[in-house]
């Protein structure tokens, strides 16, 4: 009789949590299938109809991920296009944020089951303008998470085509610090970019054996990668870098050999073409611009394996890089 008793209550007891577990999952499918109404609403701009789930409680606001929300919608909504967005993204982020706090540097989840940060995806090509909308509502351009490159590398790859020099000062002028950060190569070497010709960058062949690279080694990298522009844009695009390069030299120790680098990776960067014009369409360029050119003559100059460099050359039949490199030789001494 005892064990009757204590048998029914047993099963009472478990008769309670099954019912508990059913009642707590079905109160919990009825409030996420409210917040995804309520995020259709919004990313339909359909405010009005959204405000209805928060005055009815249906949704509370204190369980919402605003941040995660709005990086979002601004992705799939907006991100294209945001000068002529600029309206909406606002509309939307003074919404988000009166539900509560929409923390512009939060690691966010992203494409394929990665992790982003809204620095870094505006630096694959937004305007100064849109970057400054973010930065006045407190996005930091230099903050970065572990597995997630500093933002100033999308930046550097799009440094002469996307963005210019004014551009860069203006990124500064707003928090973007070029110069103090390090690059892990093995976040340059998985580094994906469809602005990349190859989608990835041209690693130096030696860079298994590299540590961390500073702001002058990745500019040469992204010298030697080349991106999806045609000819005459991609040799604006090396002009400025060579510039950059050769600005920032005195700042920077070389991680690699520079020299060989880029005459190995740039097809262009060869005797023939020194002083060489080219047309495409209306436009007239440089394969190989002169700022290059004054680049690669400096780093040959002072190359420690000059003569090794015009062997290889030589050896290889590219009789011009070779004499190029020689006449470099010769004004040495």
């Amino acid at each position: 009789m005892r064990f009757c008793i204590f048998s029914v209550r047993v099963f009472a007891q478990i008769f309670i949590l099954v019912c508990n577990f059913f009642i707590c999952n079905i109160a919990y499918a009825q409030s996420n299938d409210a917040e995804k109404a309520f995020e259709k609403f919004i990313r339909a701009e359909d405010y009005k109809n959204a405000s209805f789930y928060l005055e009815t409680k249906l949704v509370d606001p204190a369980k919402l991920d605003v941040s995660q929300m709005f990086f979002n919608i601004l992705m799939d909504s907006y991100y294209r296009d945001m000068k002529k967005n600029a309206v909406k993204i606002d509309t939307l982020y003074q919404f988000l944020s009166s539900l509560g706090t929409v923390d512009l540097n939060k690691t966010a989840d992203c494409y394929n089951d990665s992790h982003c940060l809204l620095a870094n995806e505006l630096m694959y090509g937004a305007s100064p303008d849109a970057v400054k909308y973010f930065v006045d509502r407190g996005l930091n351009l230099n903050h970065t998470d572990r597995g997630i490159i500093p933002a100033s590398m999308p930046f550097m790859v799009r440094l002469g085509s996307v963005y210019n020099v004014e551009d860069m000062n203006f990124f500064a002028k707003n928090g973007l610090v070029l110069g103090d950060e390090l690059y892990p190569i093995e976040q340059l070497s998985n580094y994906r970019d469809n602005y990349l010709y190859s989608g990835r960058l041209n690693m130096p062949e030696n860079y298994l054996e590299l540590s961390d690279q500073n702001l002058l080694d990745v500019a040469v990298i992204a010298l030697g990668s080349s991106v999806n522009e045609n000819s005459p844009k991609a040799s604006i695009r090396r002009k400025v870098l060579c510039d950059f390069v050769t600005y920032a030299a005195s700042s920077f120790t070389p991680s690699f050999d520079y020299l060989l680098y880029l005459l190995k990776v740039s097809n262009t960067f060869r005797g023939e073409y020194v002083g060489k014009t080219e047309k495409s369409g209306n436009s007239i360029y440089q394969p190989f611009p002169s700022s290059c050119v004054s680049l690669v003559q400096s780093m040959a100059a002072s190359h420690a394996q000059l003569q090794s460099v015009i062997s290889d050359f030589a050896n290889n039949g590219d009789v011009k890089t070779a004499q190029w490199l020689i006449s470099i030789k010769q004004g040495q001494n």
